[in-house]
């Protein structure tokens, strides 16, 4: 199996895959959070986590691809992120904006290497610019209170890749 990823900006390269992306799938895992959650102004906030049984050695990359609605835009002076195990990572990570009352689903694909095999934390949060109480939504998951065109829930589609 090949991998093959592109988009129509030529100038992103924040998801670009590992050289010789080439292998096949070894295990792969679901997450879904449908909890309506009010972010926080502090400087940095994790919103949910979850457990990934990660099978391969450092031989393996974790392939994260993600959708995550939210609601009412408040600052791009924040950017969200995923963090395993202690270690962030804020590439790989987009807002698309939907123009309704300034609503986005962040749309999530990163690659992972090196990482050993076990359970793995992994957890999505936002920080803030230079220390400020800036975030970059009000609401993750909005429900039919907030406005009932959306969908109510996050999903994480967890891929490891034996090259």
């Amino acid at each position: 199996m090949s991998i093959f990823i592109a988009d129509n900006v030529q100038s992103r390269t924040s998801s670009t895959a590992p050289p010789s992306m080439v292998g096949h799938i070894t295990n792969s895992g679901v997450f879904i959070n449908r909890t309506r959650i009010v972010t926080s102004s502090a400087v940095s906030s994790n919103y949910f986590n979850f457990t990934y049984s990660k099978q391969g050695g450092t031989s393996t990359t974790l392939i994260i691809d993600a959708v995550i609605p939210t609601w009412n835009s408040d600052s791009d002076m924040a950017a969200y992120f995923i963090d395993i195990d202690g270690t962030k990572k804020y590439t790989g990570i987009q807002a698309n904006c939907n123009g309704a009352n300034g609503s986005a689903n962040i749309q999530v694909l990163q690659f992972w290497t090196g990482l050993a095999s076990g359970s793995r934390t992994i957890t999505f949060g936002q920080s803030s610019a230079n220390g400020t109480s800036n975030r970059p939504a009000n609401v993750i998951n909005p429900n039919t209170s907030d406005d009932g065109r959306f969908s109510t829930g996050t999903v994480f589609l967890i891929h490891e890749i034996q090259q």
